[in-house]
C-alpha cells in the first residue's frame, strides 16, 4: 500500500485518490462506496464515474466485504475477491484494505486493488448477477432502456408484495410508483439510462396501495452489448421516516414550549462573549434583543452583563464547572433600551464522555418586578423589625406549634439571648419554667383554635433577668382566606408597677392602721381623759364650796384619789404623746452607753405607791454592772408600761420578777407577774389598736395602747418582743435588745 499523508477532510479525497497509481475507492463503515479514483473505472470498464451510494456487497462478495470492514488503521487486511461488475466476466482481484480515519463516530476505509493480481473469471455475468440478487438486503431492480423489469430479487418482492411472474417483463413504474409522483419516476428513470447515478428518497406503493419510504441508489450498468441498463436499489426507511416526523414534531412542541417561557434558553460556549449556539425567542422579553442578533454576533451576551456584575458571574459559572454544580445566580444586565433590569440564572455546564466542557446551557428570565417586590417587602421588613427593636415592650410571633418565627430585641433580652434570630424555631419551654411555658401552650394553643385574643393577661414569669411581671396580649394570625396561621404576641413589663401597686396597698393598709389608731385615740381621750377630769372637777367643786367640814382623814382620802387621778392620766398623756410622735415620724432614736441594771431599779421607782399598796414582793435578779449602747429614754418608756401592766394586773400579796441575762448577740429583759394573765383569745390580739383596755386588779384603767408602744419602741430599738400568758396564772413579757445599737441616729 503507499505511503501517502492523508488529508483528514472528505473533500480531499478525490484529490489525492488520482495521485495513487492503483485502483482505489473509499467506503464508510456501512459497507456503502463513497468515491473511487479513474484507475478504479478503467478496471470495471465503466465509463461514468459518480458511483457514490454503491453498497460493496455489488463489487465484492459479502464475506469480502466483511473483511474490508474488519481493517483498522494499524491492521490492515488483504484478501482476493471476485470483482462482481466487471463488464463481461467476474474476475479475481488481489485487495488491501486499511481503516483511514475516525471522522466523528464514523470511519473510512481506504481499498487498493492490485492491477497485476486481477484474473479473469471463468464464470459468465448470469450467474455471478444471480448470486448478487440473493446477496443484497434491499430491494433490487434491473430494468431496460423503456423501463421494463428484467428481474427482482426476493427482497423486492418481499417489500413490494409482487412476485416476479407478475412484474417481470412489464413497466416498473405502473406497479410501485404512486399517480402522482409518476413524472418524477420517469425522469429518474431516464436519468440513470442517460449515464447518471442518482440516490434519491421519495416514496412508492406495494401491492396494497400502501406508502413506502424509501431510499432509492440507481445507476446504469453498461453491458458488453453496448445495451444500457438501468440498476436499481430500494430501501425501506419508513421507520426512519416515522421516528423523524415524531422527532420533527418533538422538536416542534419543545419549541413552543421553549418559546412560551416568559425567559430565554440558551446554549452557549464559556468563552469571554457567551457566544451563544441556541437562543430562544424569549430573548427578546428578556434583553429586548431578537434572538437571532445573539446568533449571528450582532451583540454578544457579555456586553449586556452588567460592569460590576460580570466579574462575579464568571467567577460563579468557574465554580459551577469545577465543582459540577448547578449554577443558580441574580445580577443585572442593560436592556436594548438601556434600562437596568435585574435577572435570574439558573444553567450548567455540558461535557463529552470524556469530560470536557462542551458548552453551558440554562435558562435567563427578567425578575425586575420580583426583585422591586422583594427590595420593597425588605425594606418594610426592616422598617418594622426597627420599630419592634425601639419599643420597650416585647413584641413576638409564633407559629401554629408556638414556634417562635420572629422576636425584637426586648423579647430576646428576656430569653436571655443576645441575638433575635437565635429564639426561631425554640418554644417557652425552651426558655422558661416548665409551669409558666405549660400555661401559655395552653393559652395559646386554645386561641388558635377559637380565634379568641388574650388580653392583658398578668403573668408572674422568671425570666433571664429574674421574677418579673407582664401584661400579654396575644392575637391570631391569619392567611388570606382566613385560616389561622399562628399568633403575634406583646408582653408589657409591669414589675413597677405591681412593686407601686404593692407600695401603695402597703400605705393603704398603713393608712388604714393610721386611721384606726386615730379613731383609738379619739376614744382614748373621749373616754380615758373624761373620766379624771370629772373627778377633778367634782373634787374641786368641792374644795371650792362653801361650808364643807372635812376632817384631816377625809382630806387625806380626797388628796390619794386626786393624787391616783393626776398619775393616771400622766401615764396616758405620757403615752399619747409617745404614740403621736411615732405617728408624726418626729421620734428620733439615739445611742449612748448604760448600766442596764440602774435604768430598771430607776423605772420600777415609779410604781413605789402601788407595789407598797397592793404588798407587791418584787423579785429582782439583775446581771451587775451589765452595759448596753441603746437609746435610755426609749427603752424607759418601753420598762415603764411593761412595769405599770404588771403592777396594774398584780392582785394583792402577788410577785413580779424582773430578770436580766446575756443571750446571743444581746440582752434579754425578762419581767413576769402572778396576776390574773389573759386569754388565749386576748393575747392573739394583745398588739392590735382595736383592743380596748381592761381595768387593773384594784379598778386602774387601762387604755390599751400601752403594749402597743412598747412593740413600736423595741422594733425602733432593733430588738423582738415575745409574751406568754395563761388566764388566772400570770404574764412572761420578754424583750431581746442588741448589746449595740449600730443604725441609732
Amino acid at each position: 500500500m503507499s505511503d501517502i499523508v492523508l488529508d483528514q477532510e472528505l473533500f480531499n479525497l478525490p484529490e489525492w485518490l488520482g495521485l495513487l497509481p492503483e485502483p482505489a475507492f473509499v467506503a464508510d463503515e456501512n459497507g456503502i462506496l463513497l468515491i473511487a479514483n479513474q484507475q478504479f473505472f478503467e478496471i470495471l470498464q465503466i465509463e461514468h464515474k459518480n458511483i457514490s451510494g454503491l453498497p460493496l456487497t455489488m463489487l465484492f462478495r459479502e464475506e469480502a466485504v466483511k473483511k474490508i470492514l474488519s481493517a483498522d488503521c494499524d491492521k490492515p487486511v488483504e484478501l482476493i475477491s471476485v470483482l462482481l461488475l466487471k463488464g463481461d466476466s467476474a474476475p479475481r482481484v488481489r485487495c488491501k484494505a486499511k481503516r483511514i480515519r475516525h471522522h466523528g463516530e464514523k470511519s473510512l476505509y481506504l481499498v487498493l486493488i492490485q492491477p497485476d493480481q486481477i484474473v479473469e473469471s471463468p464464470e459468465d455475468d448470469l450467474p455471478g448477477y444471480q448470486k448478487l440478487l440473493g446477496s443484497i438486503p434491499f430491494g433490487m431492480v434491473l430494468v431496460d432502456s423503456r423501463d421494463y423489469i428484467i428481474d427482482i430479487n426476493a427482497s423486492f418482492v418481499k417489500m413490494f408484495g409482487y412476485t416476479a411472474d407478475q412484474i417481470i417483463g412489464k413497466h416498473v413504474n405502473d406497479f410501485i410508483v404512486p399517480p402522482e409522483l409518476y413524472h418524477e419516476a420517469t425522469n429518474l428513470s431516464k436519468e440513470v439510462i442517460s449515464g447518471i447515478q442518482k440516490g434519491h428518497e421519495t416514496v412508492r406503493m406495494d401491492a396494497d396501495g400502501r406508502r413506502i419510504h424509501v431510499a432509492i441508489t440507481a445507476m446504469p450498468i453498461q453491458l458488453s452489448n453496448g445495451e444500457t441498463l438501468a440498476f436499481a436499489l430500494y430501501q425501506d426507511i419508513s421507520d426512519r421516516k416515522n421516528i423523524e416526523a415524531k422527532l420533527a414534531e418533538q422538536e416542534q412542541e419543545l419549541n413552543r414550549m421553549v418559546n412560551w417561557l416568559p425567559g430565554m434558553v440558551y446554549r452557549c460556549y464559556f468563552d469571554e462573549n457567551y457566544t451563544m449556539i441556541f437562543v430562544s425567542d424569549g430573548a427578546l422579553r428578556v434583553t429586548g434583543y431578537e434572538a437571532q442578533s445573539f446568533l449571528k454576533d450582532t451583540i454578544y451576551y457579555n456586553d449586556l452583563i452588567y460592569p460590576e456584575c460580570r466579574q462575579m458571574v464568571k467567577e460563579e459559572w468557574r465554580e459551577g464547572i469545577e465543582q459540577n454544580k448547578i449554577v443558580e445566580i441574580q445580577y443585572r444586565i442593560i436592556a436594548a433600551d438601556g434600562s437596568v433590569r435585574w435577572v435570574w440564572e439558573r444553567g450548567r455546564g455540558l461535557r463529552n464522555p470524556q469530560g470536557e466542557l462542551l458548552f453551558l446551557e440554562g435558562y435567563i428570565e427578567d425578575v425586575t418586578g420580583l426583585r422591586e417586590a422583594q427590595d420593597k417587602i425588605k425594606m418594610e421588613r426592616d422598617l418594622l423589625q426597627a420599630l419592634m427593636d425601639n419599643m420597650p415592650d416585647t413584641i413576638y410571633f409564633k407559629d401554629r406549634e408556638s414556634r417562635f418565627i420572629r422576636v425584637n430585641k426586648a423579647q430576646a433580652a428576656v430569653l436571655g439571648l443576645n441575638d433575635s434570630s437565635q429564639a426561631i424555631g425554640f418554644t417557652d419551654h425552651d426558655f422558661f419554667d416548665q409551669s409558666h411555658a405549660g400555661n401559655a401552650f395552653k393559652d395559646e394553643q386554645r386561641l388558635m383554635e377559637t380565634g379568641i385574643p388574650v388580653i392583658n393577661k398578668q403573668e408572674h414569669i422568671l425570666t433571664s433577668e429574674g421574677w418579673k411581671w407582664f401584661s400579654a396580649t396575644k392575637v391570631p394570625l391569619r392567611d388570606p382566606m382566613g385560616a389561622i396561621t399562628g399568633l403575634v404576641g406583646i408582653s408589657r413589663d409591669i414589675t413597677d408597677v405591681k412593686q407601686m401597686e404593692a407600695v401603695l396597698l402597703e400605705k393603704e393598709a398603713g393608712l388604714l392602721k393610721s386611721n384606726q389608731e386615730k379613731d383609738k385615740l379619739f376614744s382614748v381621750i373621749a373616754h380615758d381623759l373624761r373620766s379624771p377630769f370629772n373627778s377633778f372637777l367634782l373634787l374641786t367643786e368641792i374644795l371650792a364650796g362653801e361650808g364643807y367640814d372635812y376632817g384631816p382623814e377625809e382630806l387625806a382620802k380626797l388628796a390619794s384619789t386626786l393624787h391616783h387621778t393626776a398619775k393616771g392620766v400622766a401615764e396616758l398623756l405620757e403615752n399619747l404623746l409617745s404614740w403621736a410622735g411615732i405617728q408624726r415620724q418626729t421620734m428620733k432614736v439615739t445611742s449612748e452607753f448604760f448600766r442596764l441594771d440602774e435604768i430598771v431599779r430607776k423605772n420600777l421607782e415609779h410604781y413605789q405607791t402601788q407595789i407598797a399598796e397592793k404588798n407587791i414582793r418584787i423579785d429582782l435578779q439583775l446581771k451587775d454592772k451589765l452595759m448596753l449602747q441603746s437609746d435610755p429614754a426609749m427603752l424607759s418608756v418601753v420598762l415603764r408600761n411593761i412595769f405599770s401592766n404588771a403592777m396594774k394586773f398584780t392582785p394583792q400579796n402577788g410577785t413580779v420578777s424582773v430578770r436580766t441575762k446575756l443571750v446571743d448577740n444581746g440582752i434579754a429583759i425578762e419581767v413576769e407577774d402572778s396576776g390574773i394573765g389573759m386569754p388565749a383569745e386576748m393575747l392573739k390580739k394583745l398588739f392590735d389598736v382595736q383592743l380596748k383596755g381592761r381595768k387593773g386588779t384594784a379598778g386602774e384603767p387601762s387604755s390599751g395602747l400601752g403594749m402597743i408602744l412598747v412593740k413600736e419602741f423595741t422594733q425602733q430599738l432593733k430588738g423582738s418582743i415575745h409574751v406568754e400568758s395563761e388566764e388566772g396564772k400570770g404574764t412572761l413579757v420578754r424583750i431581746q435588745l442588741p448589746l449595740i445599737l449600730k443604725s441609732a441616729v
